[in-house]
Formats: C-alpha cells, structure tokens, sequence
C-alpha cells in the first residue's frame, strides 16, 4: 500500500503515546497499514463479514479479567497488547466524504483499536466514545 499520505513514524508514536496514556506503557502494539482487499479477507475469515472496514483488531491476549484490566505475564514476550490492521484506502475515503484530515482520523482508529485491545466493545457510537474516554483519562 502507498502510505506517502500517511507518516507512519508519526502514526507510531502517535500509537505509543496512547498506549501509554491507557496505562500500557511498555507493552508492544503492531500496526498493519494496508488495503481493503487484505481488509477484507481478514474481515471475512475472522468476523464473518465480507466487506472490508477501516480498521480490525487482534488482541494478543484472549482472555482479560475485565476490559483495561491487563493480564499478569510471566515473560516479557507476553507484554504485546496485540495487532491493529488498517486499511488505508478505507480511510481516505471515509475522510474525503466527512471531510477530515487523515492525520486526524487515522489517531482516533488506532484509540478505538487500543480500546479494543483492551476488552473494551461497543454496540454503538457513544458507548465507543465512553470507553475511549474513559480507558485514556483514568
């Protein structure tokens, strides 16, 4: 994928910045900026969706006590939070029809992975802006 309009070392620290703002700090998180085709097939091999999305998550660590609540590890290979896979063409689009700036939009997907990541889900909008508060502020 051409990410020329995304500055993926940006987009890194960005990413390490909110790790740490939900108290992770330490923990490694992998971000995968790729295509809608390779969006959606992972979409529809893991969701059972078969449309790509802007951005999928894949927690490390299946099972938490409760969501934000990280789980004890016994080696330091184990503090991975998990992988984010972004589909950047998804996000162009998104962003030219609401008429957002990528470098906007793409720090609030990885948030929302973040949160997903960390047990947190969401039926709807506003639960997801709760959740996302609420795990960068306490």
């Amino acid at each position: 994928v051409n990410s020329n309009s995304l500055n993926t070392q940006v987009v890194g620290r960005q990413a390490e910045l909110l790790v740490s703002a939900a108290g992770c700090g330490g923990w490694d998180l992998g971000i995968a900026i790729t295509d809608d085709r390779q969006v959606q097939a992972l979409n529809r091999r893991y969701r059972g969706i078969d449309r790509p999305t802007d951005i999928l998550s894949f927690p490390f660590h299946d099972m938490l006590h409760a969501p934000g609540q990280l789980p004890k590890v016994l080696m330091e290979e184990e503090k991975n939070l998990g992988d984010l896979v972004v589909s950047l063409p998804y996000v162009q689009r998104w962003c030219e029809d609401n008429k957002v700036q990528l470098a906007t939009r793409v720090p609030e997907l990885v948030a929302h992975g973040i949160c997903h990541l960390l047990g947190f889900d969401h039926e709807t909008d506003e639960e997801y802006r709760y959740d996302l508060n609420r795990t960068l502020v306490t």
